[in-house]
C-alpha cells in the first residue's frame, strides 16, 4: 500500500492526536453549554489545541 507510514509511531501519534480531539471536542461542548465562558477554559482550549500542533508537526 503506497500510504501506509513507515513507522511504528505514526500509529501512536494518530492515537493521542484522536484523544486529543476528543478532549477538545468534550471541552468545547461544555463551554457552548454554559452560560459565561471562563479564562480558564479558554486557557484549557488554547491548551488543547497547542498540544494538537505539537502532534501534528510530529506525525
Amino acid at each position: 500500500m503506497l500510504f501506509m507510514p513507515k513507522e511504528v509511531k505514526f500509529f501512536d501519534l494518530f492515537d493521542q492526536q484522536a484523544e486529543n480531539v476528543l478532549e477538545g471536542a468534550q471541552l468545547f461542548n461544555k463551554i457552548i453549554n454554559t452560560p459565561e465562558i471562563t479564562r480558564d477554559n479558554i486557557d484549557k482550549m488554547h491548551a488543547i489545541e497547542h498540544k494538537g500542533d505539537e502532534i501534528n508537526h510530529n506525525i
